[in-house]
């Protein structure tokens, strides 16, 4: 098509292109200034709005032995599953303040064994915490006392959940936690009154198994017909018949972590089941584990 012209300017394909007496230059000038003006406006205004460094999901699972801490990021949302044993609150402390991380928006504990509670008095001290929640049941032990009282000089909520309760389910934008209540009033072991909690991202799914032994497995097995990106194996390393059916759990391409002290401590059952189904498993006795979605596109590091 052919522009169209007149003596002051021309329009071509439905575009305005201002002709100036290049001896004057205003007009020309004006123009690029206003043009400077609003790319300034809206490389702000998307910085502010739509640019959010923070956005997506990342799970670490730190090296912290044969215990659990896991700090999960998604969106400016901030949760803690576990705390780790005493002996590592130094590194904890140093891995949140390197992400610049003062609030911990909901800290939730598996159970009460010491090495998946024994630093929670210390961040309840040293950080923000939003909200706690853990299992109902009272563990005789300092570090549930510890725990207990510093929930309570803080003001922090600690909300304790049982079979009469109903699953836990909170949601943020993109993101949604849900946590898994045990089923039986009493157990043998302390290890099956773990919260199973599910961190959702858009379509990334991740689940966080704590110490189920066999029982608590089994249970959660027979009610959820969820597939997941990543599944955090229970127990630091040792096996139960349940974690047959946890691979069935396993989304295509999806990857396994087991946090545990070394590689000693895996037990041969485990790494025969590991080794019979391809999985793709990482340790956290290798170093902290990073876990990243952008909703659809998963990747892990180490």
């Amino acid at each position: 098509m052919l522009p169209i012209q007149n003596n002051n300017s021309i329009i071509y394909n439905n575009w305005l292109l201002i002709k100036v007496d290049v001896r004057k230059g205003i007009l020309m000038k004006k123009f690029f200034c206003l043009l400077s003006l609003l790319a300034v406006v809206l490389l702000t205004s998307c910085d502010e709005k739509g640019n959010n460094s923070n956005a997506g999901m990342k799970v670490y699972f730190l090296n912290v032995g044969k215990a659990d801490c896991i700090v999960a990021m998604l969106d400016d949302m901030v949760i803690m599953n576990d705390t780790g044993d005493s002996d590592c609150y130094a590194m904890i402390k140093s891995f949140l303040e390197e992400h610049e991380i003062s609030k911990i928006d909901y800290l939730i504990l598996s159970h009460y064994d010491a090495d998946h509670i024994a630093n929670a008095d210390n961040l309840l001290k040293d950080f923000e915490i939003g909200q706690i929640y853990g299992p109902d049941y009272v563990r005789d032990s300092n570090h549930y006392r510890k725990l207990v009282e510093k929930a309570e000089e803080k003001g922090v909520e600690f909300t304790k959940l049982s079979c009469d309760d109903d699953d836990y389910t909170f949601e943020n934008g993109n993101a949604m936690i849900w946590i898994n209540v045990p089923n039986e009033e009493t157990y043998k072991s302390d290890d099956d009154y773990s919260l199973i909690t599910s961190l959702y991202y858009d379509k990334t799914k991740v689940l966080l198994m704590g110490d189920c032994n066999k029982s608590r497995t089994i249970e959660f097995n027979n009610i959820i017909n969820d597939t997941y990106n990543l599944i955090k194996l229970p127990h630091h390393g040792e096996y139960n018949k349940g974690e047959i059916d946890l691979v069935d759990k396993a989304d295509n391409d999806s990857y396994y972590v087991v946090s545990t002290g070394s590689s000693d401590l895996v037990e041969t059952k485990l790494m025969t089941l590991i080794e019979n189904n391809d999985m793709d498993v990482y340790y956290t006795y290798d170093g902290t584990i990073c876990f990243e979605s952008d909703g659809v596109e998963c990747s892990i590091s180490q």
